[in-house]
């Protein structure tokens, strides 16, 4: 007994395959850059990210993200907070761009009007 309904859709191989993997890429990914930056950047200050502790290391570290303090011509640590949110939610987005796009491309190409 083969039919339609027995098939994954499209959708479903989405959520079950290619989601998860892009969750579960975007937290190591970010965990990764994150101990890279702390281990290897300077503090705006010239400190070593690494040589500071806590709450120092931490704004530090997200200052670095956004392009430097605000004081040394940067965004600030507010905007290293969201490239480091951009890390982590960036496979996300892109997958779902991706399938976005290839569903539109598939009914195009069958004739028909894409509905998502």
């Amino acid at each position: 007994m083969s039919s339609d309904e027995d098939q994954p859709t499209r959708g479903s191989l989405y959520v079950h395959t290619v989601l998860p993997v892009a969750i579960a890429i975007g937290d190591p990914m970010k965990n990764v850059m994150l101990r890279l930056v702390s281990a290897l950047g300077s503090a705006s200050t010239g400190t070593r990210i690494a040589a500071l502790k806590g709450v120092a290391a931490s704004n530090a570290r997200d200052a670095w993200f956004g392009l430097g303090s605000k004081a040394s011509g940067g965004l600030g640590k507010a905007a290293g907070a969201k490239v480091i949110g951009g890390l982590q939610y960036g496979p996300l987005i892109l997958s779902a761009a991706a399938a976005i796009a290839i569903e539109i491309a598939v009914e195009r190409r069958a004739g028909r009007e894409a509905t998502l």
